[in-house]
C-alpha cells in the first residue's frame, strides 16, 4: 500500500519539475486531488486491520438471511425455515446466546499469588465509562466478553493484580462489532434478547438497551442479577404467567414488579386485550424513570411473543421481521419444540382490519387506540424507542386524521377495572402498578410527604386527606395510602413536581457530563443526581435523565 502511494507521489514530483511554467494553482489542485483520496484510503486501510466481531451466532446469521429471502418469496405463511436452524448437530448448543469477543492471556504466576484478574471494556480509548469483568477463576487464561452492542468500537485490557500489590497488564486491544439481533447471555436464564436493532417503517431502527424479552427468571442467581441490573439497567420485571404466585421481582425486592396473567395469540388480542393497555402504560411509566424493562412468561415464546408482536408492530417492524423475531425463540428450545410463524397469520389479518393495509404501522397504532391507549402515550413511546419527535404537529395531525378515518379517537382512554384482577396476581415494590385501585406505600427512613407525593405524581394534601393526617409528620414503617380510586385511567401525563412546572426527559449523548447537562438546563448537578437517584457522577450515553425546570 505505502509503495503504491510513494510511486504516485514520485510521478507528481516529476510532473512538477517538468512543468515549472504552469501556474502554481494548477499544480496545487493536482496535489490536493491526489492527497485527499490517499488519506481516505489510508484511513479505511487502517480500519480494516481491526478485528470484527459479529454479535450474532452463526445459526442466527444463517436464519436471518434465509428467512428474509424465503418469506419474501412465500408470503402466504405456508413455509417456515426456522426448523433448519435449531440443530445442535450443525450449530452446537446454546443457540439463544450471542457471539462474544474471546480475550486470551498467559497468567504470570499461580492463582494462589493472584488477588484479582480484571478485564476492563469501554467504548473509549481512555477507558472512561468502562465496564469491569472478572473470569470465573483467578487462574483462567481466557474470557468471552458478551452482551455487546453492534456497530461500535470497543477497547479492552486485561490486568493481573497480585497479592504483593503488583499490577501487570496481560493483554489489550480493540475490536469492532457488527450484526443486528442482540441476544443476551445471563447465567441460569434463557431466551433473552434486546428488542432493539430492527429496521422500522419510520426509517430508523428500534433503539437498543430499553426493552428486553426473555424466558422466566426463576433460576436466576446473584451473578445473573448483576448482569440484568448493573449491565443492562433492567430494574423492572413484567411477569405474564398464570402458574406462579410471586409478589416481588426475582431481580430483587426493591425492583419494580408486575405480574399480570396473560393469554396468547388471538385469544389475547381479542378477549383479554385490555391487559396490554396495562402492560404498555406500566412500561412507559418505567421508561420515564430511566428503568429498562424485561417481560417474560415461562419460556418466552407464546404470551411473551404476543406482547412483543404488538409492541414491535407499533414500532413499525415489517410483517416479515415480525415473523423473523417471533421464530427466533425457537433457538432456545429443544429440536422437537419449535415456534414457526404460522400462528401470526390470523393475528396479522386481525390487525390489518384496523387501518389501511398498506400502512401496517398505522394499523397497529389504531389497534392500540381501539383497546384503550391514548395517542399521547403512544407518541411518547414511539419517540423514546425510535428517537423521532412524534409530538411534532405534522406527525400528530397525520395520526389523528388516520385514526379518525378508521373510526378511532386519538384521545380515547380506558379504565382498568381492578375487580378483574384477583388477589395476589399483581405485585410491585412500591405499589405503582397501573392495575391496582389502591396504592399503598411503606415509609422509609428519610422520606417526607413531599418526596412521596412527587414519586407518585400526587400532592401532599391528597395524601394527608387519604390518610386522615393532621400534620406533615410521618415515621419510618408507617403504611400510607398514596392513591385510591375505583380504577386507574391508563394514560401517562407529565405532571409538575416539587414546585417545578416542566418535566424534561433528557437522553444522554456521548461525551456529555452531569456538569454540561446541568449548565444546559441551568440546574444544579446535585439536583440532577437527587432527581435520578444517582450515587455518582458517572452517566451512560443513551440513558435518560429526568430534569425538572421551573
Amino acid at each position: 500500500m505505502y509503495f503504491c502511494i510513494l510511486n504516485e507521489y514520485r510521478k507528481y514530483l516529476n510532473f512538477f519539475k517538468a512543468n515549472t511554467e504552469i501556474k502554481s494553482i494548477i499544480i496545487m489542485k493536482k496535489i490536493i486531488s491526489f492527497i485527499l483520496p490517499m488519506l481516505v484510503v489510508l484511513q479505511l486501510w487502517g480500519q480494516d486491520t481491526i478485528e470484527v466481531v459479529n454479535i450474532e451466532n452463526q445459526a442466527v446469521q444463517d436464519y436471518m438471511a434465509d428467512a428474509k429471502k424465503t418469506y419474501e418469496e412465500n408470503p402466504d405463511y405456508k413455509v417456515s425455515v426456522i426448523t433448519t436452524y435449531n440443530s445442535a448437530e450443525k450449530y452446537g448448543k446454546d443457540l439463544d446466546r450471542p457471539r462474544g469477543k474471546l480475550v486470551q492471556w498467559i497468567p504470570s504466576t499461580t492463582d494462589n499469588n493472584i488477588e484479582e484478574v480484571r478485564i476492563t471494556v469501554s467504548e473509549n480509548s481512555d477507558y472512561s465509562d468502562a465496564s469491569i469483568f472478572h473470569p470465573e477463576n483467578k487462574g483462567d487464561s481466557s474470557y468471552v466478553i458478551c452482551n455487546l452492542l453492534p456497530n461500535l468500537i470497543y477497547y479492552y485490557k486485561v490486568e493481573e493484580l497480585q497479592t504483593n500489590g503488583t499490577k501487570t497488564e496481560m493483554a489489550s486491544g480493540s475490536f469492532r462489532t457488527v450484526g443486528q439481533v442482540r441476544m443476551i447471555w445471563v447465567p441460569n436464564s434463557r431466551n433473552i434478547r434486546d428488542l432493539g436493532g430492527w429496521p422500522t417503517q419510520y426509517g430508523v431502527p428500534v433503539r437498543y438497551g430499553i426493552l428486553y424479552r426473555s424466558g422466566s427468571l426463576d433460576r436466576i442467581k446473584s451473578e445473573g442479577r448483576k448482569v440484568f441490573v448493573d449491565d443492562l439497567n433492567v430494574l423492572a420485571e413484567l411477569d405474564l404467567r398464570h402458574e406462579v404466585k410471586y409478589t416481588t421481582s426475582l431481580l430483587g425486592d426493591d425492583k419494580d414488579y408486575l405480574r399480570l396473567p396473560h393469554e396468547s395469540y388471538m385469544k389475547g388480542l381479542t378477549l383479554k386485550n385490555s391487559l396490554y393497555v396495562t402492560d404498555l402504560t406500566w412500561i412507559i411509566d418505567r421508561m420515564k424513570e430511566n428503568k429498562s424493562v424485561d417481560w417474560h412468561c415461562a419460556i418466552g415464546c407464546d404470551r411473551c411473543g404476543t406482547l412483543s408482536f404488538l409492541i414491535e408492530g407499533l414500532l413499525g417492524l415489517s410483517e416479515l421481521d415480525l415473523c423473523r423475531d417471533y421464530e427466533l425463540s425457537t433457538l432456545s428450545l429443544s429440536e422437537k419444540n419449535k415456534r414457526v410463524r404460522s400462528p401470526l397469520k390470523s393475528m396479522i389479518d386481525h390487525i390489518k382490519t384496523h387501518g389501511p393495509k398498506d400502512d401496517l404501522a398505522q394499523c397497529f397504532y389504531n389497534y392500540w387506540l381501539s383497546i384503550g391507549m391514548g395517542g399521547e402515550d403512544l407518541d411518547y413511546f414511539l419517540q423514546e424507542m425510535l428517537g423521532i419527535d412524534f409530538s411534532d404537529s405534522t406527525w400528530r395531525e397525520m395520526r389523528i386524521a388516520e385514526a379518525q378515518k378508521a373510526g378511532y379517537s386519538y384521545e380515547q382512554k380506558t379504565t382498568i377495572d381492578s375487580t378483574q384482577l384477583t388477589q395476589g396476581q399483581t405485585g410491585t415494590n412500591n405499589g405503582s402498578a397501573s392495575a391496582s385501585s389502591t396504592v399503598k406505600y411503606k415509609v422509609k427512613k428519610g422520606d417526607t410527604l413531599s418526596k412521596i407525593a412527587k414519586k407518585y405524581g400526587t400532592t401532599v394534601e391528597k395524601i394527608k386527606k387519604l390518610n386522615h393526617l393532621k400534620s406533615d409528620m410521618i415515621h419510618e414503617g408507617q403504611v400510607l395510602i398514596v392513591k385510591s380510586s375505583g380504577g386507574t385511567t391508563n394514560t401517562t401525563k407529565v405532571t409538575s413536581s416539587g414546585g417545578h412546572s416542566k418535566t424534561i426527559y433528557h437522553t444522554i449523548k456521548k461525551g456529555e457530563t452531569l456538569g454540561s447537562i446541568a449548565n444546559h438546563y441551568k440546574v444544579k448537578v446535585s439536583d440532577i443526581k437527587k432527581w435520578n437517584k444517582l450515587t455518582s457522577d458517572k452517566i451512560i450515553a443513551g440513558k435518560k435523565l429526568i430534569i425538572y425546570k421551573k
